[in-house]
């Protein structure tokens, strides 16, 4: 393999990680107040179950680092969850991460461009090591979120009608 293949590799995954981590986290918060195609939940998850069932996300979620304190942004578990509104802002916190991760993925393929066979199985094997466990563990907190709130307007709503 040539040196500047060597190069393109060192400095292609962190400049695509960070610049996607960049260019996510540094859009307007509106814009994940809502699910996407990509961020909706689907009914295999079984409100998350499958995370925690099969996956085992909470034995290992929080040795994932966290990307956000590079960019000097608010992160996740930094955020005092005490209202609803902050379930709101952790949830789309989620959405935000979720899709940088996604699109960092989806750059995999960029790498056969250049890389003999072997190098593209390696390549592949970070990007899909450096992402799908944190698109799992997104997916886990926010559907985890989305539950207690669902709860919590639940008993809300039973508690207005017994009065």
């Amino acid at each position: 393999m040539k040196t500047w293949m060597w190069i393109a590799n060192i400095v292609g995954w962190p400049s695509i990680q960070l610049g996607f981590a960049w260019f996510t986290f540094h859009q307007s918060v509106e814009r994940y107040e809502k699910d996407s195609w990509v961020t909706r939940e689907r009914a295999w998850e079984n409100s998350g179950e499958i995370y925690r069932r099969v996956f085992r996300v909470d034995r290992w979620r929080r040795l994932l680092p966290n990307g956000a304190a590079w960019m000097r942004v608010p992160q996740e578990r930094q955020l005092k969850v005490s209202g609803r509104s902050d379930c709101f802002r952790f949830v789309a916190e989620t959405r935000r991460s979720e899709q940088a991760h996604w699109c960092m993925l989806l750059c995999t393929p960029l790498f056969f461009v250049w890389n003999p066979l072997w190098a593209c199985f390696v390549m592949a094997t970070y990007g899909i090591g450096a992402n799908v466990p944190c698109i799992i563990a997104q997916r886990s907190n926010r559907l985890r979120a989305q539950r207690a709130m669902m709860r919590e307007r639940t008993i809300h709503r039973e508690g207005s009608a017994l009065r």
